[in-house]
């Protein structure tokens, strides 16, 4: 009889979040904030690309809006320009979803409606960047290079009333509109939105240590005509 042959080696923690963090930085990108530096979003399927929805995209973007966006190009060393329209806007929930216009379909990453307590993820966003030193050669953000890499696990994946969940590292100014990949699979199972906020000592909201994640569940939901 031939001989057992032993099971395959698995990767290193850290290498897999390495590696997870390189293939997750394929479906980022960013829109230009008024202070010129990036503002994360995050491809979702071949034709829509998500991001936050407060502050500045609150303010100044109405549905219907046209709006260039920075993708990932694999024929380049940097990004693409990319024509999006925003096609639903809804703030309670804090997302955005924007339709490409005239280009062909995305390349987008698989998802994973499955979430679960303790699921361990890594979460690509832009906290880690300024407005100078996250510039290519074109004065544009190089994708790769400027890159935020947030590990951590779900805290929970009960919905509150707006249809969030929550991961157990804290968000940074930055990470709002960022992809969270699950590092069990590399499928994308949420969007960060914020950090989240609780009642300090004198009954004051503060920040908590928690992050605040739409799942994609919810999005694709609100692209069906559904709200939470």
């Amino acid at each position: 009889a031939a001989a057992a042959q032993p099971p395959a080696a698995q990767p290193e923690p850290q290498q897999l979040v390495a590696a997870r963090a390189r293939t997750a930085s394929k479906y980022r990108g960013y829109t230009r904030g008024v202070d010129n530096k990036p503002r994360a979003v995050t491809i979702l399927d071949p034709w829509h690309v998500i991001t936050y929805a407060h502050g500045s995209h609150t303010e100044h973007w109405r549905e219907g809006d046209s709006l260039e966006v920075f993708l990932n190009d694999p024929h380049s060393d940097e990004p693409a320009s990319v024509e999006v329209k925003v096609l639903l806007k809804k703030p309670r929930v804090d997302v955005v979803v924007m339709e490409v216009v005239g280009r062909e379909p995305l390349d987008a990453p698989a998802l994973d409606a499955d979430v679960h307590p303790g699921e361990p993820y890594i979460m690509v966003g832009y906290s880690s960047t300024s407005a100078s030193s996250a510039r290519g050669a074109t004065g544009k953000p190089a994708l790769e290079d400027s890159a935020s890499v947030v590990h951590g696990s779900i805290a929970t994946s009960l919905m509150d009333s707006r249809g969030h969940i929550r991961g157990d590292t804290p968000s940074s100014p930055g990470d709002s509109g960022a992809g969270v990949f699950s590092l069990e699979t590399g499928k994308l199972i949420a969007m960060n939105v914020g950090r989240e906020k609780i009642k300090g000592p004198d009954g004051q909201e503060v920040d908590g240590f928690k992050s605040v994640l739409v799942p994609v569940t919810v999005i694709m939901g609100l692209l069906a005509g559904a709200d939470p």
